[in-house]
């Protein structure tokens, strides 16, 4: 939906390892959406920033490396580096409604004493390695899904499911996979900018560990590659199935993140997708 290193060299190096440049305004103040974008790199471990900051978003902190990033209609904060405690709760000030707090794994800014009572979550992000990829000669065959041929097994789905395909469906391809007349899994692109995007699937759960979720990731991935878009993978670290699944399809671990969240996790990806 990320490792750190110490804060002395967070002081150094942004958090992906680039040199650091004068830092754009006085610590702890408002940093320029359009600035901070300007030096974040395009990769992988900047993709849900990227997207906010392409959208919209507001920034505090002490520099373009050390900052928070939040915008209200995502409901998501996006720690980068290690910033200053209070550019943390200013963010919760003004973004009461954040439900995920996105923070890279070995931060050392004091988030846990800010975040009392928020539930830690360990999650990974993988990347994925066409080398490695192996597609199977058999199981569920995916197609993409279309309002007019697939409408009549909406109901199916139930509202949230059914909501989720459509709202996915009105901003890009949709991949499904079918299992006795009904959608068993569907696979969209969540969170995308300059050339990435999150790999997103689900899978109901009555047609769980059939092999519908691979179906529909690998037509969703073919098809996005050969427009130029490559994709990433975020899960928790206790998902052991998305983990799996993950590593079947070709991914590869990248890095680790904390998820801070209001509500208790269950055994889902991050941003509430169940990869199975």
């Amino acid at each position: 939906m990320v490792k750190l290193q110490s804060l002395d060299m967070e002081c150094l190096q942004g958090s992906t390892g680039q040199p650091a440049a004068e830092p754009l305004l006085r610590p702890h103040q408002s940093l320029s959406a359009l600035d901070v974008l300007a030096v974040t790199p395009a990769s992988p471990e900047n993709l849900e920033a990227l997207s906010m900051l392409q959208t919209g978003a507001r920034v505090h902190g002490a520099d373009a490396w050390n900052c928070v990033i939040w915008n209200e209609a995502r409901r998501l904060v996006v720690v980068q580096g290690n910033p200053p405690p209070d550019s943390i709760s200013f963010a919760l000030e003004h973004c009461p409604q954040a439900r995920v707090i996105l923070a890279r794994d070995g931060i050392s800014c004091g988030i846990h004493s800010v975040l009392r009572g928020w539930h830690c979550a360990s999650a990974e992000r993988f990347i994925f390695d066409s080398h490695q990829f192996k597609p199977r000669l058999s199981g569920p065959r995916a197609e993409f899904f279309d309002v007019i041929t697939y409408a009549h097994m909406l109901p199916g789905l139930g509202e949230t499911f059914r909501d989720e395909l459509l709202e996915a469906h009105s901003e890009g391809p949709v991949a499904i996979s079918l299992d006795d007349g009904c959608i068993a899994a569907y696979c969209f692109a969540g969170w995308r900018v300059q050339g990435f995007f999150d790999l997103c699937v689900v899978t109901l759960p009555a047609f769980r560990r059939r092999g519908h979720a691979f179906s529909c990731c690998s037509a969703l991935i073919s098809t996005l590659q050969a427009a130029g878009q490559h994709p990433q993978w975020f899960t928790l670290s206790t998902n052991l199935p998305s983990i799996e699944l993950a590593y079947q399809l070709g991914f590869r671990r990248l890095e680790s993140l904390l998820l801070f969240k209001r509500e208790p996790y269950n055994n889902q990806s991050p941003n509430g997708e169940s990869h199975g």
